[in-house]
């Protein structure tokens, strides 16, 4: 609580200090990041919205414009690239894991 200092669960909307009963203050949002700009994304010089490489034309519902080239785009900085992924160790196929199911004796009750 902010006015008395009390520690409330997070589902009580009211300080249950009994003499206080104070609101529970609004969240407060915190402001996004921008997202990062990949390779060859492009900035429409139209409306301004940033547009991923692949796409041809602004993806903007009301621009529309083409990606085209000269005065109409702006190419972002390039970032450098991620390193290659690991990949899990492969697991046997299921029809290995079924035989080896088979070749095992099972032990009856």
């Amino acid at each position: 609580c902010i006015q008395c200092g009390n520690m409330n669960y997070a589902d009580r909307t009211v300080c249950n200090m009994r003499k206080c009963g104070a609101p529970r203050p609004a969240p407060q949002l915190a402001p996004r990041p921008a997202p990062q700009a990949r390779g060859e994304d492009w900035i429409c010089s139209a409306c301004g919205n940033r547009n991923f490489a692949d796409r041809l034309v602004c993806n903007m519902r009301r621009c529309q414009a083409p990606r085209g080239g000269g005065a109409a785009v702006q190419q972002l900085p390039m970032m450098a690239a991620a390193p290659p992924m690991r990949l899990p160790a492969r697991t046997p196929p299921l029809a290995a894991a079924m035989q080896m199911q088979v070749q095992q004796p099972q032990m009856q009750p």
